[in-house]
């Protein structure tokens, strides 16, 4: 099955890869959408930056949900978001 690609800054690259964050938000948009709904993965590739050497590791998809959360990086309202579920780092 596919993997998803998605490029994610430091603080959270490094979050989730401790095992902090186990959940990574992504607005509720068409370009979102397109890359989400009714598409299935395997795992997620998380990227620090855009470089080919860049930074990266691989974690199990576990899909997503729907939410309404408040967050600073989106602003001070509350956003619909996509909520992917991160698995386990794959070794």
């Amino acid at each position: 099955m596919a993997k998803l690609e998605i490029i994610i800054k430091r603080q959270y690259f490094n979050e989730i890869k401790i095992g902090e964050k186990i959940e990574e938000y992504r607005l509720v948009n068409q370009y979102w959408a397109k890359r989400l709904v009714g598409k299935e993965y395997t795992h997620i590739i998380f990227k620090n930056g855009y470089n080919g050497d860049a930074p990266r590791f691989e974690i199990e998809y576990l899909g997503y949900e729907l939410k309404n959360i408040k967050h600073e990086v989106f602003g001070d309202e509350d956003v619909c978001v996509f909520a992917i579920k991160l698995g386990k780092i794959k070794i």
